[in-house]
């Protein structure tokens, strides 16, 4: 039966031999470990010639593509103990693309050291379901993220899903809203999943204060005036909401300083603005 021994045992097994106590006046044991009949020194690494490495584990991805990122490439000359095998399974992790990696000895011939790289796939998006937004948002929604089915599940599709779905709710007047994950097997589908977003919108947000700053020749409530839209809050204003869209606000303030240059202010122009939160349900301009 064939032996496989893998490297990350070289280096629990071996530090038991630090720890050992000897006999007075013996001289100190070398950390070392027999692997396929070969001892491996760890104070005396040794050069190798790498006469393959194979890659079990992987259905979707180029085989070849994952030997070039190891760097343990046949005929790529190695030291054994060394740091080339702990950046092998390094490089691997940092793709983001599995849920387990190993890199295993395989066998010595003389000199060569055959190795193999174990890996466990993470699994795909076959689709999304949202959950907490209308109908009609979740199909808008939906659209913006056609192009995820497929994609590896990890921390950059969250990231980026996350991303779409917050932006499309802030154009909304959405400002504080939250997604949890999780995900179930896709029975129709192999190593694929179906992603459940559920979306908590929080309240859609109104305009407690707009301030502006820098404003010498026009008082704040007429710059307010040609901005139109968000309203600032007024006890007594019982239409016009002041229900902030974010996309509609990005527009007029294009309007606004294009009303200004009306006024003979040419050189007139927002330098920067911010909004922030006031409470749970409002938010301020400046």
């Amino acid at each position: 039966m064939k032996r496989i021994f893998q490297v990350l045992i070289l280096l629990v097994l071996a530090a038991p031999a630090f720890a050992q106590i000897r006999p007075q006046g013996q001289a100190p044991a070398t950390p070392s470990l027999k692997v396929g009949g070969l001892d491996l020194d760890y104070f005396s690494p040794k050069e190798f010639i790498i006469g393959g490495t194979k890659i079990t584990g992987t259905e979707y991805l180029d085989k070849e593509v994952l030997i070039t990122l190891s760097k343990l490439a046949k005929g790529d000359k190695v030291v054994l103990p060394g740091e080339a095998t702990a950046d092998a399974i390094k490089t691997l992790w940092a793709q983001g693309l599995y849920d387990d990696v190993k890199l295993n000895i395989e066998k010595f011939v003389q000199d060569t050291v055959y190795f193999e790289i174990e890996v466990v796939e993470r699994p795909r998006l076959s689709s999304i379901d949202l959950k907490g937004v209308r109908k009609s948002e979740k199909t808008a929604i939906q659209e913006k993220l056609s192009d995820k089915t497929g994609k590896i599940v990890n921390d950059n599709l969250y990231n980026t899903t996350s991303a779409i779905v917050k932006k499309y709710l802030l154009d909304k007047g959405y400002f504080f809203t939250k997604i949890n994950y999780t995900t179930r097997k896709d029975p129709n589908s192999e190593n694929s999943v179906v992603l459940e977003a559920n979306i908590d919108k929080g309240h859609r947000v109104k305009v407690q204060h707009i301030d502006f700053t820098g404003n010498k020749d026009f008082k704040a409530a007429k710059l307010r005036k040609y901005l139109k839209n968000p309203k600032q809050f007024a006890w007594w204003r019982f239409w016009g909401s002041g229900k902030f869209s974010k996309e509609k606000y990005e527009e007029n303030k294009i309007k606004m300083i294009a009303k200004l240059h009306e006024k003979g202010y040419r050189d007139a122009e927002l330098l920067k603005d911010s909004i922030y939160q006031y409470n749970r349900k409002k938010v301020n301009i400046k």
